[in-house]
């Protein structure tokens, strides 16, 4: 395909191909064997929540819909009735960045943490879900051990 440009490639048995508007007359989609086909290369642009695939043909007929009298998928004009554009989703993975000392996963390091240490320590988060263990190792020495209760008051008279 073309820099930029979004393909559907689909495989089921003996159909296989790039998915590709194939008229200004009807409302079809067929499939192509090449991706250079300006007709199976689309734009995606989302507003609103949904999303507008249009393939880059010269077919007037290129707008990916879903028809919700006949439940299909295929492409259309824009002016036509019955159909919706589709929502499309993708995953997101959001990496919260440990804060040194803050145990309770509150955000904030306060006595509240020091007693979660203690627990740890104490052996009464033996699943390690209620507690942040890698917050805990507050002096960044081997693991979670006794010397990190005084590097934590430290970090909580810090504040």
């Amino acid at each position: 395909g073309s820099e930029g440009a979004w393909t559907f490639y689909v495989s089921n048995g003996n159909e296989t191909g790039y998915l590709s508007a194939s008229s200004s007359s009807s409302n079809n989609m067929k499939t192509v064997q090449t991706a250079d086909n300006k007709n199976a290369q689309a734009t995606i642009s989302i507003s609103s929540g949904s999303a507008t695939i249009k393939f880059q043909g010269s077919y007037s007929r290129n707008l990916l819909k879903y028809n919700t009298g006949s439940p299909r998928f295929t492409c259309y004009q824009s002016t036509s009735t019955g159909t919706q554009f589709p929502q499309i989703y993708r995953q997101v993975k959001v990496e919260i960045e440990d804060v040194p000392g803050d145990v309770n996963k509150d955000g904030k390091v306060t006595v509240a943490d020091v007693t979660a240490l203690v627990n740890i320590l104490l052996g009464q988060d033996a699943n390690q879900t209620l507690y942040n263990h890698e917050a805990a190792d507050v002096d960044g020495q081997e693991g979670v051990t006794i010397e990190d209760i005084p590097a934590l008051i430290n970090l909580v008279l810090q504040q």
